[in-house]
């Protein structure tokens, strides 16, 4: 009996994507505003490169944080996010990820976390992101840089000084 030779797994994936614009980080945001978030396409790829022809592109903001990075709340957290966005690795797209920020939200720094799935079911991470912005004025205050911790291979977020 002659034995039936495996398909090959054809991997056509050209293109991956991160967050995000250094517009959409480097703003305040007012409670009320609807907050766009522009995913980048990029044609380097994670290692090992995926198989998967989709991912999923997710986005949110937690906070208020008197600290973002160590978990201190202002307050009670909240979490602010974007639908979930399908994105083709075949293909490249501009997707862009949209919040309704509620008019009574606090003000305040919020994590914005951001994640690139290859399994909407089991939520498995291949990627992922942590950067801040800020939500409403505050008095200001001295700017601290503001370290963005995130996919190994590749920044998630831009670096940016924000006044705290």
């Amino acid at each position: 009996m002659r034995l039936r030779p495996t398909p090959k797994v054809v991997n056509n994936t050209k293109y991956w994507y991160r967050c995000c614009a250094k517009t959409d980080v480097e703003q305040v945001l007012e409670p009320g505003q609807t907050f766009d978030l522009h995913w980048l396409t990029d044609t380097e790829l994670p290692l090992p490169t995926p198989i998967h022809r989709y991912v999923t592109l997710t986005a949110a903001l937690v906070g208020p944080y008197l600290n973002p990075f160590t978990n201190v709340a202002d307050g009670d957290v909240q979490t602010v996010s974007a639908p979930d966005i399908t994105a083709d690795t075949w293909e490249a797209q501009t997707p862009v990820s949209s919040m309704a920020l509620p008019s009574d939200l606090p003000s305040g720094l919020y994590q914005l976390r951001t994640s690139t799935l290859l399994d909407p079911q089991t939520r498995g991470v291949t990627s992922s992101g942590i950067g801040v912005i800020r939500v409403g004025r505050a008095a200001p205050r001295e700017a601290h840089t503001v370290l963005v911790l995130g996919d190994a291979n590749k920044a998630s977020c831009p670096t940016k000084r924000v006044p705290t």
